[in-house]
């Protein structure tokens, strides 16, 4: 069954609520998550929303990071 809650879409399937969706998981590592309660879903959504630019911010530490360890062990970048 498909529900939205702050204009994210996500599903239930019985046992999980799922998120995909691609506009509130869009620039994060974050592709899908799970919870097994409606509240917990709520709450994994609001914080994505609610802290979407600390996430993007992390992210693109992460990603320095990762570009920095790639340069010094002379690794190849794409």
């Amino acid at each position: 069954m498909k529900r939205t809650y702050r204009n994210i879409e996500f599903t239930e399937d019985g046992i999980f609520y799922n998120c995909s969706d691609k506009n509130l998981l869009r620039d994060v590592q974050t592709v899908f998550f799970q919870t097994k309660t409606l509240q917990s879903m709520y709450d994994r959504i609001d914080y994505f929303v609610d802290h979407r630019d600390d996430l993007l911010e992390i992210q693109e530490l992460n990603n320095s990071a990762i570009h920095s360890t790639y340069e010094q062990q002379n690794y190849p970048l794409d």
